[in-house]
């Protein structure tokens, strides 16, 4: 996915609105409003956008981006049928398999070090603590392994980028589904 809130969506991220939930979107607000309602999606869910980084609760991440980005647009129904199921989809292909797992890894090292900055080491919880830090251990290294899969897995579009080919996204593969021409 390209990423460039001054351009219509759709213009640089070519194919996604062959995918019918898009098209329908699409459809129903028109090519510019929906473009404001994929940007939208992107400031509020994807793990890497700065709104999503910035604001733990979906809500308030909601109410800036339906405030200062959204303003004067046609903001639609958020609980809709329509939206909820482009969200999903934004999710489905918008974010890697990597970047979910190093965020719910991310979720659980957080959790962790709350509890362990609670936590104090008696005769009765000694075992208790022990397990924990060995358990926080094993985390910390499933998220290093997670995280050297996402950075080879960047390197690896750059690399294909720089030599002038081009990755295959999940728009492309999902399209290459409902492509009814031959190969040769």
């Amino acid at each position: 996915m390209k990423i460039d809130l001054k351009k219509n969506f759709w213009e640089i991220n070519v194919g996604w609105d062959v995918i019918p939930v898009f098209e329908e979107l699409k459809k129903e607000y028109g090519k510019n409003n929906s473009s404001y309602i994929m940007w939208a999606i992107y400031l509020i869910y994807h793990p890497e956008s700065g709104v999503y980084k910035a604001i733990d609760d979906v809500d308030k991440r909601y109410e800036i981006v339906k405030s200062k980005f959204l303003i004067k647009r046609v903001i639609p129904d958020w609980n809709s049928k329509l939206i909820k199921d482009a969200i999903k989809m934004f999710d489905k292909i918008g974010v890697s398999e990597h970047l979910k797992g190093l965020i719910v890894l991310e979720k659980k090292i957080g959790e962790f070090r709350k509890m362990a900055e609670k936590m104090t080491i008696t005769k009765n919880n000694a075992d208790d603590v022990v397990k924990n830090l060995e358990a926080s251990g094993k985390l910390f290294d499933m998220y290093k392994k997670k995280l050297d899969l996402f950075i080879e897995e960047e390197e690896e579009k750059k690399r294909l980028q720089l030599r002038g080919g081009g990755t295959l996204s999940a728009v492309q593969d999902y399209t290459l589904l409902f492509d009814d021409k031959d190969f040769e």
